[in-house]
C-alpha cells in the first residue's frame, strides 16, 4: 500500500498530525482533544479544560524549531501581544504555560468555525457583508496598532468565523507581528514576512518604506477582495511577477461600488496614497463616497485623480493650451523680422559661405537599433546568478531596469554590465534586493560542489507545477564506487523538506552509476512509493541532490526545517569535504493554477 503523501506546501512535509496525541494531559490542566492545524511556527490543537470543562486553543512551537532561541523569542512576544490586547475581533488570550516536559505553550480562546478562506470558497461575500466584515476587522486592527504592533500576516486563512457568522470574526496568528520600535525584528529577520499573495509592497521591497500601519491595511484590502471573489487577486506567478504586479492598483472588476473605491484607495503602491490609519479607514467606510483628508479624490472606477499640485506618478503633464494674446505678439514678431530681412541695411546681413566639400558636415552617425539593443541587455542580464530581471531601453539609449536580484553586489554588477554594451545609463531603482532562500540554495551548489556531475530532474520539462499536483525527482548517479545521496526540496516560503534521506528512507547510501527515483504521480501506485503533492506557498522552488563519498551530516534531520538552519549547515559540511562533493538542481514554479 502507498504511503500517504507529503504535502509540500504550507503546511510542510510532515506536519500534518501534530506532536501531541488525543488524550495528552497538560501542566495537570487542559487535556488535548484534537489537533487543529500548523503554521509556519507553531502547530495548534483543541483542548479542554479539566476543572470546568471549557474548550481551548494551545499552540506549541513547531517541534524542529523548539531549539532555535529566535523562534522562542518570537513565540514568548506573541503571549506578550496578545496580553496587551482586548478586542472582541482579536483571539483572545488566556497565558503562557509549561507542561510537564518543560514545553511552552500558549493558550488562547478556541474558535469554532471556518476561516474566511474556507467560508469564501463555498460562498464569496457580496458587498453589504464584505462591508460589515471590513468594519469589524479594521475595529480589531485599529486596537492591534493601538499598542504599538503590526499584525504583517493578514490573509483570509488568519481569520476565523465562529459558527460561520462574519459578524463575529476573529483575527488569529501573530507569530510574525512586528513591533512599532525600529529594533524590533521578525520571524524572517526584519524584511519579509508573510503570506507573499497578501503582503504590501513595502514587505516585498517594491517601495523603500517601513512596515507600519498602512501595510496592515493594504493587506486588509488583499483580502477583502479574495473574499469577494473567491480567490487572492495574486495568487500564482514567478516572484518577478508578484513584485511587478504590486507597482500597480490590481484589477478590482466584479467588487460593486463603494467597497470598490475604497479597495483601490487602501491598495496603492505608495503608503502615502492609502488611508494613514485604521481611524482614518473607519471614517471612510462609515461614509462611503466622500473623500478623506489628505486623501486622494477617487475618479469614476476608483482610479486616484491626482491631488492639487502633485502628479500621480507616471503620468504625463498634459501640454498647455497656447494663450490667443501671446500667439499675436508672436505674429507681430515674425512681421517684424521678414520686414528687416527684406527692407532693412543690406550690408548688415551676413550671408553664409558657399558650402564645398572641405566646409560640409560630417554626417550624422545612425541611429542606433533599439530594439537589437534591448534584445542585447536582458541576454546580458540573463548571465547573472541568481536574479529575474528585465530592461527596456529608452530612446535616449538608456536602459531602466526591474526585477529581483539576490544581493546588493548584484546592482553593480547589473550597471557595470550594460555599460560595457554601450548604454547611455542605466536606471536600477525598480530591481528588489532579496536573498530568497532557493537562490541560496542553488547558488551554494553551484559555488561548493562539482556542479553538473550529478543529475536531477522533475516529471514536468518546462519545470511548471499547479497547486494539487504530484512531484517525481529522478537523480542520476555517476558510477563508481557508492555515494552517500541527499535530496531536499526548498520551497519559496523559506522551508525545506528533505526527501532523501528522511524519516521514512533513513538509508543515503546508494551504488554509483544508479537512477535514483523519489515520487509518483499515482496516489494508489503499488510497491509503497511515496508521492508529494505540491501546494502554496507559489513562486520558484528548487529541488537540489548532493552526492558524497562519505556522509554529509552527522545524524538525521528534521523532515522539515527552515532554509537558514538547513543552508548553514550544509556550507559548513561542503566546506569539510573540500570541493568533493558533486552537485546538481533543478527549479519548480508552483503556481495557483487556473
Amino acid at each position: 500500500m502507498s504511503e500517504e503523501a507529503t504535502r509540500i506546501g504550507a503546511a510542510g512535509g510532515g506536519r500534518g498530525a501534530g506532536q501531541l496525541p488525543a488524550g495528552a494531559i497538560l501542566a495537570h490542566t487542559f487535556e488535548i482533544v484534537g489537533f487543529i492545524r500548523a503554521g509556519g511556527m507553531g502547530e495548534v490543537y483543541e483542548a479542554r479544560h479539566l476543572v470546568d470543562g471549557s474548550r481551548l486553543a494551545v499552540k506549541f512551537i513547531r517541534p524542529d524549531l523548539v531549539g532555535d532561541e529566535r523562534i522562542r523569542a518570537m513565540f514568548v512576544r506573541e503571549a506578550g501581544i496578545l496580553r496587551r490586547i482586548h478586542n472582541d475581533a482579536v483571539v483572545s488570550y488566556e497565558g503562557l504555560l509549561q507542561d510537564e516536559q518543560g514545553r511552552s505553550f500558549l493558550a488562547m480562546s478556541y474558535v469554532d468555525g471556518p476561516s474566511l478562506a474556507e467560508r469564501a470558497q463555498t460562498r464569496p461575500l457580496g458587498t453589504d457583508e464584505a462591508m460589515r466584515l471590513l468594519t469589524r476587522l479594521a475595529r480589531g486592527l485599529a486596537a492591534v496598532h493601538a499598542e504599538g504592533t503590526f499584525h504583517r500576516d493578514l490573509s483570509p486563512d488568519n481569520i476565523l468565523l465562529p459558527g460561520g457568522d462574519l459578524d463575529r470574526a476573529v483575527i488569529i496568528d501573530f507569530g510574525i507581528a512586528k513591533l512599532g520600535e525600529p529594533q524590533a525584528g521578525t520571524l524572517v529577520g526584519g524584511d519579509i514576512a508573510g503570506k507573499a499573495s497578501y503582503m504590501s509592497p513595502e514587505q516585498l521591497g517594491v517601495i523603500r518604506h517601513e512596515v507600519d500601519a498602512r501595510s496592515d491595511i493594504y493587506s486588509l484590502a488583499l483580502t477583502m477582495a479574495a473574499a469577494m471573489r473567491g480567490r487572492s487577486l495574486y495568487a500564482g506567478g514567478s516572484w518577478a511577477e508578484v513584485v511587478e504586479a504590486r507597482r500597480h492598483v490590481p484589477d478590482l472588476e466584479g467588487i460593486g461600488e463603494p467597497l470598490r473605491g475604497l479597495l483601490a484607495h487602501m491598495l496603492q503602491p505608495d503608503p502615502a496614497d492609502r488611508p494613514q490609519s485604521m481611524t482614518e479607514l473607519l471614517r471612510a467606510a462609515q461614509a462611503p463616497g466622500k473623500a478623506e483628508p489628505g486623501a486622494p479624490a477617487r475618479e469614476r472606477g476608483g482610479a486616484a485623480a491626482p491631488a492639487q499640485g502633485r502628479m500621480p506618478r507616471g503620468t504625463a503633464r498634459p501640454a498647455l493650451k497656447p494663450v490667443p494674446v501671446a500667439l499675436g505678439a508672436a505674429a507681430l514678431l515674425l512681421l517684424a523680422g521678414l520686414g528687416y530681412l527684406f527692407f532693412g541695411p543690406r550690408e548688415d546681413i551676413d550671408l553664409p559661405p558657399p558650402v564645398t566639400e572641405e566646409t560640409a558636415p560630417d554626417q550624422e552617425a545612425p541611429a542606433p537599433d533599439l530594439a537589437d539593443l534591448e534584445a542585447r541587455a536582458n541576454q546580458a542580464l540573463a548571465g547573472i546568478a541568481c536574479s529575474e530581471l528585465s530592461a527596456r531601453v529608452t530612446d535616449a539609449g538608456s536602459a531602466a531596469v526591474s526585477g529581483i536580484v539576490s544581493q546588493q553586489g548584484d546592482l553593480h554588477q547589473i550597471t557595470g554590465t550594460l555599460d560595457g554594451i554601450g548604454l547611455a545609463g542605466v536606471d536600477t531603482n525598480a530591481v528588489v534586493v532579496d536573498s530568497r532562500p532557493v537562490c541560496s540554495a542553488a547558488s551554494l551548489v553551484e559555488r561548493a560542489t562539482q556542479a553538473g556531475a550529478l543529475s536531477v530532474w522533475t516529471n514536468r520539462p518546462d519545470g511548471v507545477f499547479r497547486d494539487g499536483d504530484y512531484l517525481v525527482v529522478h537523480a542520476a548517479v555517476p558510477p563508481g564506487a557508492p555515494q552517500h545521496l541527499y535530496i531536499a526540496y526548498v520551497d519559496p516560503g523559506g522551508d525545506v523538506v528533505h526527501l532523501r534521506p528522511s524519516p521514512t528512507m533513513p538509508d543515503s547510501l546508494v551504488d554509483g552509476g544508479s537512477e535514483v527515483l523519489l515520487g509518483s504521480e499515482t496516489p494508489d501506485a503499488a510497491g509503497g512509493a511515496r508521492y508529494y503533492q505540491l501546494g502554496a506557498p507559489y513562486g520558484r522552488a528548487v529541488v537540489v541532490a548532493l552526492a558524497s563519498a562519505a556522509p554529509l551530516f552527522t545524524g538525521p534531520r528534521a523532515e522539515v526545517e527552515p532554509a537558514a538552519t538547513y543552508l548553514a549547515a550544509l556550507e559548513q559540511a561542503l566546506t569539510a569535504q573540500g570541493g568533493q562533493v558533486q552537485g546538481g538542481w533543478a527549479y519548480l514554479d508552483i503556481t495557483a493554477g487556473d
